[in-house]
């Protein structure tokens, strides 16, 4: 007689294979999912800084028309070209790939405009994108009063009581003010300098507490900031620069 042994061995049930094929389906979906999501979230990211860019340019290039003549900013909605290496106002609005740019001007006073630079883009199928930055310009070619003329021997800076804050990250404590007694003095730009600079970036002006510039500029760079008026005799105006690193141990050197 002869005797054979068999091994039994235990198969996957239909009901495993539908379990284990779900859990899998579900896995790779998330994953996916999460990946799609990801890369998604950075083309959004990366579309609202390229027209945070365009939006700013419109401020840039008003004020370079202004500079040309304070007479060629007139209230309403534009686009912008360029004509003879010169930015011009054209149209109601001008696009760069999926950008669309419009720029309005709207008079303060006689000799003030609020410029508004907005940007719009489809960012996809099912939402869209805007994106707006603001400033203030003034006549500053226009002689206020004949004694006036050399506006920066009227402007006083007091840097006696410099000090740092923010980590050591934020200059605060020039005091700025006016000598005038007939004319007001406009403050167009700022240049700010300082010693070892190596990995210090400019990243924001303060005038009065206000934000008048942003950016990301090296020292010495001479930054344009949102035209400051300064009234005959006013005094006491704070002023701040703050920076990406800690600036402690420096000596500044500051320019209007």
């Amino acid at each position: 007689m002869v005797t054979i042994k068999t091994k039994r061995q235990r198969g996957f049930s239909l009901i495993e294979v539908i379990l284990a094929t779900s859990v899998f389906v579900l896995l790779a979906t998330t994953l996916i999912g999460g990946y799609l999501y990801g890369q998604e979230s950075t083309m959004l990211a990366g579309n609202r800084v390229q027209a945070n860019l365009f939006a700013e340019e419109g401020l840039e290039a008003v004020r370079n028309i202004r500079d040309e003549d304070f007479l060629n900013i007139i209230d309403g909605t534009y686009g912008l070209g360029i004509s003879g290496n010169q930015w011009i106002l054209s149209g109601t609005f001008d696009t760069n790939g999926i950008f669309t740019r419009q720029v309005e001007i709207s008079s303060v006073d006689m000799d003030r405009k609020e410029i508004t630079s907005t940007v719009t883009w489809q960012q996809n199928t099912r939402r869209s994108g805007m994106v707006s930055v603001d400033t203030h310009l003034t006549n500053w070619k226009k002689i206020i009063q004949a004694n006036c003329v050399d506006e920066q021997s009227f402007l006083v800076v007091d840097t006696s009581d410099v000090f740092l804050t923010a980590n050591n990250r934020q200059l605060e404590g020039v005091i700025i003010g006016s000598e005038a007694e007939d004319c007001d003095i406009v403050i167009t730009n700022i240049s700010i300098s300082l010693t070892n600079p190596s990995g210090r970036r400019l990243r924001e002006i303060f005038i009065d507490e206000n934000s008048v510039w942003t950016g990301n500029t090296g020292s010495g760079s001479i930054n344009n900031i949102s035209d400051f008026i300064l009234s005959p005799g006013q005094n006491g105006v704070a002023t701040s620069y703050r920076y990406n690193n800690n600036v402690s141990g420096r000596t500044f050197s500051i320019t209007f």
